[in-house]
């Protein structure tokens, strides 16, 4: 009996030492496998990667140049990559020796799959890389550089095109956020909110650029310019010839052009610097770009030279005449209005300089739920920004307005939201001006104006957490019913804060200190006007002046009588003091 446990005992020791050493042989056989590739999988914390914003799917690799390098050496490779294997049949093109100033021998070899006519192979390749190009009936399987690496290598992302996400034929998908909300959006969350914007905007033109480059787009792509290769020698000759939903991509060069644009295209620089492609007006009495359709995106382009036609009437870089969907970004526009929208919503603004204007740097009228973020508007021979009649619901964040005849201006509109825009050392008139109703500013700077820093006439207007230091006037000036200015800012100033025909309105929790004369300066204001737990000190004439208020709220306490002259701070809380304590007793 004994013997016989023994015996089963020895058989099943024998069965997992069998087993161990098959297992064994597998693995070994895999990792030789995978030594001998070409590419060799690996998982790495993909998150940051750029490739997440314009693939649905990818796969991360490695490479092992020196097979490559080992089998090419016989004119043909074969490579497993995105689940397919290739026979190539390659040759070699170009070496960069060791004695350029790369410090890698860079090698590049192109030819094409073996047996199959419609396909073309292109790889780059060096001691620690490859990178390139398969293409297989109008499939591209693309081997691309990361910053990432894994075991010492660098990663490769290998994708198919099929698996690009296509860019939509405008920006409007990049956020859940609707636009009635933006309003009631706290100063943190409007930051986040453009940057969503922003860098939507930016990857949508990456994404174009990256399309038209690889030739993957599922519309026309044309070319405009360079050295005789382009479709089309001017763009007007590209927008006519292109439909809905086409790019046209503009290599540098100086075009001499006024465009009229009907259709909804990108149009776009070959690359990301104005610099390199130039628009200038042939007849600076039009426009340079004049857009009537909707969902058309302009970008990477210097635009110039617009003035205005004999009847006085003023032209722009771009002009958008009643459309939306729009996106002009990252242009540089000099000596004309930069962009002009009338009876035109839904667009966007984003990344643009605005140089020596002509007039308004970028100018709205009648044009609602538009969004300008991070543009730069200096020099111009007027206000930098100009919102004119029936503008509503704009958001404008984070733009530098400086060295104009003026900062930022609105007039007669409402629902505007203002933050984290700086509008400083402008000529001649204010840094903000806003005459209009239930508008947000806040986290504003305007320092070192020709006269005002904010200047704000109308009514439920809301002013929060600004700054406004320098200005040869007054910080703040407000004028209106039901305004609330709040925990604002104003330092050497000629006035801090000034309250003129100012009624219901909130002055709270402001800082008002070393401006040349009043520090808060309330005339002319009645009707509860409060003024709450604001600090006014080292002011060189009054920290607070009052003249002819009724019915006023002063640090909590009301009176109904006026008070008439000059009184300081100190006397006022002092009278009030004794007036309170003797009806206590």
């Amino acid at each position: 009996m004994k013997s016989k446990k023994i015996f089963k005992a020895t058989i099943l020791l024998l069965a997992a030492v069998f087993c161990i050493m098959l297992f064994s042989v597998f693995s070994a056989a895999n990792a030789s496998d995978n030594a001998n590739s070409i590419f060799e999988p690996v998982n790495i914390n993909n998150s940051s990667l750029r490739q997440n914003d314009y693939l649905n799917y990818y796969e991360t690799v490695t490479a092992n140049p020196d097979i490559f390098l080992d089998d090419v050496s016989d004119g043909e490779v074969t490579m497993d990559i995105l689940g397919q294997q290739f026979h190539l049949e390659l040759n070699q093109t170009s070496t960069v020796s060791e004695d350029a100033v790369t410090s890698e021998k860079i090698r590049t070899y192109g030819g094409k799959v073996v047996g199959v006519d419609n396909s073309r192979a292109g790889f780059t390749v060096t001691e620690t890389i490859i990178i390139g190009i398969i293409e297989v009936n109008y499939t591209d399987y693309v081997m691309e550089l990361t910053n990432k690496t894994k075991d010492g290598k660098v990663v490769i992302v290998a994708y198919s095109s099929d698996w690009i996400k296509y860019p939509p034929s405008s920006g409007e998908e990049y956020t859940d956020v609707e636009k009635d909300v933006l309003y009631e959006l706290t100063p943190d969350e409007l930051l986040e909110y453009k940057s969503e914007v922003t860098d939507y905007a930016s990857d949508y033109v990456k994404a174009l650029r990256n399309a038209a480059e690889n030739n993957v787009f599922d519309k026309s792509i044309f070319t405009v310019g360079g050295s005789g290769e382009a479709d089309y020698p001017s763009i007007q000759n590209a927008v006519d010839n292109a439909t809905d939903g086409d790019i046209i991509l503009i290599y540098p060069g100086i075009y001499s052009e006024n465009i009229e644009v009907d259709k909804e295209l990108a149009i776009l620089s070959t690359t990301e610097d104005p610099a390199n492609s130039i628009v200038e007006a042939k007849s600076t009495e039009d426009n340079v770009f004049y857009v009537t359709a909707n969902n058309v995106t302009i970008s990477g382009l210097t635009i110039r030279g617009a003035v205005y036609d004999q009847s006085g009437d003023d032209k722009a870089g771009v002009w958008l005449d009643n459309v939306k969907g729009c996106q002009i970004i990252g242009n540089n526009l000099t000596n004309n209005i930069g962009v002009f929208l009338i009876d035109s919503n839904e667009n966007k603004i984003i990344n643009n300089i605005v140089f020596k204007s002509s007039l308004y740097g970028m100018w709205l009228q009648e044009s609602s739920s538009n969004e300008l973020f991070d543009n730069t508007v200096t020099r111009g021979n007027q206000p930098g920004i100009f919102l004119y009649m029936g503008c509503d619901n704009n958001v404008l964040i984070n733009n530098t307005v400086t060295l104009n005849y003026g900062g930022i201006e609105v007039y007669n509109c409402a629902n505007n939201v203002l933050s984290y825009n700086d509008a400083s050392n402008n000529k001649n008139i204010y840094g903000f001006s806003i005459d209009g109703s239930n508008c947000k500013l806040n986290n504003n700077i305007a320092n070192s104006n020709k006269d005002f820093g904010f200047k704000i006439r109308g009514n439920n207007n809301v002013l929060e957490n600004n700054i406004a230091k320098s200005n040869t006037d007054a910080g703040f000036m407000v004028s209106g019913n039901s305004n609330v200015v709040k925990n604002n800012s104003a330092s050497s100033n000629e006035f801090g804060f000034v309250l003129i025909d100012a009624e219901n309105c909130i002055l709270n929790s402001n800082i008002a200190q070393n401006n040349n004369r009043y520090g808060i300066h309330v005339e002319q204001s009645s009707k509860n006007t409060s003024l709450n737990n604001n600090i006014a000190d080292q002011n060189l004439e009054e920290n607070v002046l009052i003249d002819n208020l009724q019915s006023n709220s002063l640090n909590g306490e009301t009176k109904s009588s006026p008070f008439l002259g000059a009184v300081f701070t100190s006397m006022i809380l002092m009278l009030l003091f004794f007036v309170v304590n003797r009806k206590e007793k």
